[in-house]
């Protein structure tokens, strides 16, 4: 018998499994539960659902076991006796519950499911690292089976995710493996998604899409920043135009002219400020250089 009681709180037991049967744990495989969190757990001991899950995770991070880890749960078919299994709250695409598309994991539930696979690296040897093979080993999903019941599941952003939650697990066996990072762990870590908070202001226009890549994260910052040098020089071109427009004008229509320019810069220099502000989040040192750059665009003549 085998139950992570330091891990997860005990919500079984369900009839659905096949008692002393988990023959081996190549990993573990990430479901996407199409329900709420209790409403998984009753359905799971509901006699007449014939399905099950070693555990079931909230999307606040709470974690129940259902089914023993000696024992085979019915998750995902032909790899239910090789593989250890995790249903995450939350819903498919294709739900009424859920209008916005195929879901990802909350933080919350990123760091459950990491201390899930970092429990299945100690106990069973299963290696920290994505595989998207049945044959494979480390973290896998269930739509990687050709035969285990679902093309999709647990979406395509979730599954993005999953290098998010080896890297956290990797974090939690607090050293293991003392080996320095080669050239591919630097390459998974810059390109693994969730790592990094998405900047304020991009959350303004996709909300779900709560945690970057170490890439994406500096090419948005690039963008943000041609955007800004192209706005400035914008700016020069607009002033050069009132320098031409009003040369030989009295001066009620040079202070016209120049006001309304102003008007249309004070816009851009609040959005460039609170962009900055945004980027220079949680660093005391680039907090000084935005509040500088702020003083001078606000208070410039």
């Amino acid at each position: 018998m085998s139950r992570w009681t330091d891990l997860a709180t005990w919500r079984g037991p369900t009839p659905h499994k096949n008692a002393g049967k988990q023959t081996e744990v190549r990993g573990l495989v990430v479901h996407i539960a199409a329900g709420w969190y209790d409403g998984t757990i009753d359905w799971q001991k509901n006699p007449k659902s014939k399905v099950s899950s070693h555990f079931v995770v909230s999307r606040k991070g709470e974690v129940a076991q259902m089914v023993d880890t000696a024992d085979a749960a019915w998750t995902q078919r032909s790899g239910n006796g090789e593989w250890l299994s995790v249903e995450c709250e939350g819903f498919i695409a294709s739900d009424e519950k859920n209008p916005g598309g195929w879901e990802r994991l909350t933080d919350a539930q990123l760091d459950a499911v990491a201390r899930l696979l970092a429990r299945c690296h100690t106990a069973h040897a299963v290696p920290l690292q994505v595989t998207s093979s049945a044959t494979g080993r480390g973290l896998g999903h269930h739509s990687m089976g050709a035969d285990w019941g679902h093309k999709q599941c647990p979406g395509a952003p979730i599954i993005a995710q999953k290098p998010a939650i080896v890297a956290r697990a990797a974090a939690l066996t607090n050293g293991d493996d003392d080996m320095p990072l080669n050239k591919n762990d630097a390459e998974v870590v810059w390109s693994t998604d969730g790592l990094i908070p998405a900047p304020a202001t991009a959350l303004k226009t996709d909300p779900r899409n709560t945690h970057w890549a170490p890439a994406s994260y500096l090419q948005w910052t690039y963008a943000s920043v041609a955007d800004v040098k192209a706005e400035q020089k914008a700016a020069r071109l607009r002033d050069e135009a009132i320098l031409a427009a009003v040369k030989g004008l009295d001066t009620a229509a040079v202070l016209a002219a120049v006001k309304a320019a102003a008007a249309a810069d004070v816009k851009r220099d609040a959005e460039l400020i609170a962009e900055l502000r945004s980027m220079a989040a949680g660093h005391p040192e680039a907090d000084a250089i935005v509040d500088a750059l702020a003083v001078r665009l606000t208070n410039r003549e």
